[in-house]
């Protein structure tokens, strides 16, 4: 069959049209309902268990790193020479995303391709009985973890790294019923209008991929998170383990993801690839060494793993691993933007610790300009994460919907839209924290007496356009200044960003710092005529990183 990019794009369309959408829409009952509607989806397309098992799945479940530690167990396997299919989500840019072989994405004819087979076959299929009950029409995560298993078998891959979407009991992913080894990475709340709205309840949610006699492995976790998991591993009668840290193995590892738990995402990909060499080939991973498995696992406790034994294929795969949009860094005309699509407590945290590391160093240069770019869905705590955030002590922020250009290029980047007034509201929320930090007399001010500019857009090629024309305005004043001078908020024009509707705020700092004695201002005259270095943190959602790399793609296209 001849496919075209008109055919991607009306693949596209009938995806995104597959969203559940409206107020009165039951996430629940659509959570509840994939396993049932996922045995149809694969009964259609003559897909049968035997034929997934010969998919030699690695499952994993998790609330953080589950995405990062995917990709390391994917590079390592793709560095042993295995054939790899690997399933994700989100996507930061395009659907196809999700599908990769060979740890590539999908070419948009072969993606296309794809599709067709299996929609023409679930749309020739379909049963207005299970359509018409609540939460069983066709959704686009049910229709992609269909049409990935297709894509899988048919590519005949060796090994398929299955990453679940939300959940795990009832997650579409669950379909699976042999995998050969499972993965629970760290848990915390999220998503409690379908898990719950404990730890324990998570945790009961995150260990449904567990199999009989399927080993199984976590990392430390909350108490109360590990004893669910215990008790359901003892139920389900699968032998669990807690992985060894990373500072337990003899060889010292450089990880091609940064930040700092991924040195925790990275044992548990290890100790996963491990186990999958030893139970796909009857070896272990070095090609010799004890065995990490028992022939006769204890199924009542979760028992301490000690380092599996590897080779150096494993250190190359961690090292060459690739995983964009999470501790990424990009330099664009003068500005670098560090990127994360951080969405809960932890991983914001997280987050603000990997962009003060790295910007450390320029910040006692004293030439630094910090902006902040932010976006996170409805559902998420965004007063919580703009509290953590307010500690990086930005110079500047904007605040965003999630549409990445006023009209879409392309079926890609039709979204469901968020409100401006939550971009605005965010914006409020955010000087009203910022007042507050700096009236704490605890506060660390590490930039003086800085009056703070804040702004709220429609778009993110908007919030785009606005940073690089502030930094635009901060480099000719700072040239200007003379070395007795200090650059205030007040001495730059607000970047008229092209908008109908947009929110612009000077925040002047009350404090009565004074700059030179806060900085301890010994810079020369020289180092004023500098230009200052202009650093972007985008966090707040995946889509907000995606977004600004779709507006990146363009700039570049338009170069």
């Amino acid at each position: 069959m001849a496919v075209n990019q008109s055919d991607y794009e009306a693949a596209v369309t009938i995806i995104n049209s597959t969203y559940p959408d409206g107020p009165d829409i039951d996430y629940k009952a659509i959570y509840d309902f994939n396993r049932p509607c996922m045995q149809k989806y694969l009964l259609d397309l003559k897909i049968q268990d035997c034929d997934l098992s010969r998919l030699n799945v690695i499952h994993v479940s998790g609330t953080k790193g589950k995405g990062s530690t995917c990709a390391f167990c994917e590079s390592i396997l793709r560095h042993h020479g295995y054939k790899t299919g690997f399933y994700s989500s989100p996507h930061l840019m395009e659907h196809r995303e999700r599908i990769r072989i060979q740890g590539r994405i999908l070419e948009k004819e072969t993606f296309a391709k794809y599709f067709w087979e299996v929609y023409t076959q679930l749309k020739e299929n379909k049963d207005p009985e299970l359509e018409g009950r609540v939460g069983g029409s066709m959704t686009f995560f049910r229709l992609l973890t269909a049409l990935a298993l297709h894509v899988f078998l048919k590519e005949n891959v060796d090994v398929v790294i299955w990453e679940t979407g939300l959940g795990g009991e009832y997650d579409c992913t669950n379909i699976v019923r042999n995998p050969v080894v499972c993965g629970v990475t760290s848990l915390a709340l999220d998503h409690v209008d379908r898990l719950g709205t404990s730890i324990e309840q998570i945790a009961w949610h995150k260990a449904g991929i567990f199999k009989p006699g399927v080993p199984a492995f976590t990392v430390e976790q909350p108490p109360n998170a590990m004893r669910v998991l215990e008790e359901r591993a003892r139920n389900i009668r699968a032998p669990l383990y807690q992985c060894a840290e990373l500072g337990r193995y003899r060889q010292r590892f450089k990880l091609g993801i940064e930040g700092s738990k991924q040195s925790l995402n990275a044992s548990l990909a290890i100790q996963l690839c491990s186990t999958w060499i030893e139970r796909h080939t009857g070896k272990c991973s070095s090609g010799g060494g004890a065995s990490l498995l028992s022939n006769q696992p204890d199924y009542t406790t979760v028992q301490l793993a000690e380092p599996a034994t590897i080779n150096a294929k494993f250190a190359i795969g961690l090292e060459k691993c690739e995983w964009l949009g999470r501790n990424q860094t990009v330099a664009v005309d003068g500005v670098t933007f560090y990127l994360d699509g951080a969405h809960t407590h932890d991983s914001i945290q997280q987050c603000v610790d990997w962009f003060q590391m790295k910007t450390s160093l320029d910040d006692k240069e004293g030439e630094v300009f910090r902006i902040l770019m932010f976006y996170c869905t409805s559902e998420r705590d965004a007063d919580g994460f703009l509290k953590l955030l307010v500690t990086c002590d930005f110079n500047a922020a904007v605040f965003c919907t999630n549409a990445i250009f006023k009209e879409p290029k392309c079926a890609d980047q039709v979204k469901k839209l968020a409100t401006f007034e939550d971009s605005v509201k965010r914006q409020k929320t955010y000087e009203t924290l910022l007042g507050n930090n700096a009236k704490n007399e605890t506060s660390q001010r590490k930039h003086g007496d800085k009056p703070f500019l804040s702004c709220a857009v429609r778009t993110i090629k908007e919030a785009f356009d606005w940073i690089m024309e502030l930094k635009d305005d901060v480099n000719k004043m700072s040239k200007s200044h003379s070395s007795n001078d200090s650059l205030t908020m007040t001495d730059i024009n607000a970047p008229a960003v092209k908008t109908p509707a947009q929110e612009i705020h000077v925040h002047e700092d009350t404090t009565g710092i004074d700059k030179k004695d806060a900085d301890n201002d010994t810079t020369t005259s020289n180092s004023r005529n500098r230009e200052k270095k202009v650093l972007v943190l985008v966090t707040g959602s995946l889509y907000l990183v995606g977004g600004v790399m779709w507006v990146l793609k363009d700039l570049q296209s338009d170069g």
